[in-house]
């Protein structure tokens, strides 16, 4: 096995994230291996002879790596004393050179035997490119929408600082305001202003000076608010983000979700093109699935939608976040349309491959509702009985835009 590449072997493998391309490349044993991750086919692994020990996913630098570089997708194998990682080095504008390979320690917690493969699970080049996204004046209008959120809402202290929080280190920020969000308000923001209307938003708030600024905020930011108010704390959180776009989010508090013992209108949901949820009980998901089109995100939990035993039109959640991962046939019945997305790097869909990344228009500010911006592009064109491809275009473009500017909600709309 070669130590590293050369020039030609980055050259060639930028052109084909296919990981059947890099397996070859690299000189490595090509075998299909069928795994629980985003990846589910077609992994370069040690020789099959060898047993093989799968690791989750890693979402930061192992020993050895320098910390600037993000490790998107890493197949480790393991020989003594030493693993091969694919990584991925970025910067603000996205990936700022071609995949290579390095070297460096595996986690000392893991076994240095000689005569074992170990798999690190891949999201970025399990498949190749299947879907390219069209620009948005190739997409249709979108007609007159009766779209709804059900979900969460957290008060948010938005910091621009100079550098993320370190052990002992004191860092400075240079702008801070307070805001609604948090996934179901974020959502819901921007469908109110993909369809230019108002859109209901089913939530629960705390009896709190939070929950009462919440409200009126999300008024203003063009929603119908239906609130089930809670004697507890509305959530708080702190969003962090650096000079370079990457952020830190801290939350304070439990989740206030909206339950269908509330009396929120639900039997209202069945009149409804779409609606995307958040946070809600197993009982509330079965008043939502009277709409025309119903979507998700993991963090509802995958043991409410399992006990909901209802099919979803699309599961929408982040590949690279761990809370949202979703196992392979975890959900039964199975979504018609599961999408995992990656930022800069595009996305998984189930079915159908992978899709590009969108290029952003200027660089990078805060990636806070990058992925609510997305889920709610498409919600909105699958509600409007948009193609797979148009709708996922549509929530590209929204999560690209909301990564130019600071905060989730742009004050030029």
């Amino acid at each position: 096995m070669r130590p590293c590449w050369n020039d030609a072997d980055q050259d060639a493998a930028s052109n084909r994230f296919g990981i059947s391309e890099v397996a070859r490349l690299s000189g490595l044993p090509f075998v299909d291996f069928e795994s629980d991750s985003n990846a589910r086919k077609g992994m370069a692994l040690a020789p099959p002879q060898l047993p093989v020990t799968v690791l989750p996913l890693c979402f930061g630098s192992y020993p050895g790596i320098p910390k600037t570089h993000a490790i998107r997708q890493s197949s480790f194998f393991l020989r003594p004393g030493s693993a091969k990682a694919f990584c991925m080095p970025c910067n603000d504008h996205g990936l700022s050179e071609r995949p290579r390979l390095v070297t460096s320690p595996i986690d000392s917690q893991q076994p240095h035997r000689p005569d074992h493969a170990v798999l690190m699970h891949p999201f970025v080049l399990s498949e190749s490119i299947t879907m390219n996204l069209l620009e948005t004046q190739d997409l249709p209008d979108l007609p007159k929408l009766k779209l709804a959120v059900v979900g969460h809402v957290e008060w948010v202290t938005f910091l621009s600082t100079d550098q993320l929080p370190q052990p002992g280190v004191i860092s400075h920020a240079d702008h801070s305001f307070e805001e609604p969000a948090g996934g179901g308000a974020v959502v819901a923001v921007q469908l109110a202003r993909l369809v230019k209307q108002p859109v209901q938003f089913i939530t629960a708030l705390g009896r709190d000076s939070y929950g009462e600024q919440s409200f009126q905020r999300l008024q203003q930011l063009g929603l119908s608010l239906t609130v089930a108010w809670r004697d507890q704390p509305t959530r708080r959180a702190i969003s962090l983000v650096d000079s370079h776009g990457e952020r830190a989010i801290t939350v304070i508090g439990e989740r206030i979700q909206p339950r269908a013992k509330d009396a929120l209108g639900w039997g209202a949901l069945a009149g409804y093109d779409g609606v995307f949820v958040t946070a809600a009980d197993a009982p509330a998901l079965h008043h939502c699935r009277h709409a025309g089109v119903m979507a998700a995100t993991p963090r509802v939990r995958l043991e409410t939608l399992e006990q909901a035993n209802i099919q979803l039109d699309a599961l929408i959640g982040s590949g690279l976040d761990p809370g949202e991962h979703v196992p392979d046939k975890a959900l039964f019945p199975t979504p018609r349309l599961r999408i995992a997305t990656e930022g800069a790097l595009g996305g998984q869909l189930w079915p159908g491959g992978r899709y590009q990344a969108v290029s952003l228009k200027s660089p990078v500010v805060d990636a806070y509702g990058c992925g609510d911006s997305f889920a709610a592009g498409v919600t909105a064109g699958l509600a409007a009985g948009w193609t797979d491809e148009q709708a996922i275009s549509l929530g590209a473009h929204c999560g690209a835009s909301c990564a130019t500017h600071f905060g989730p909600y742009s004050s030029d709309e």
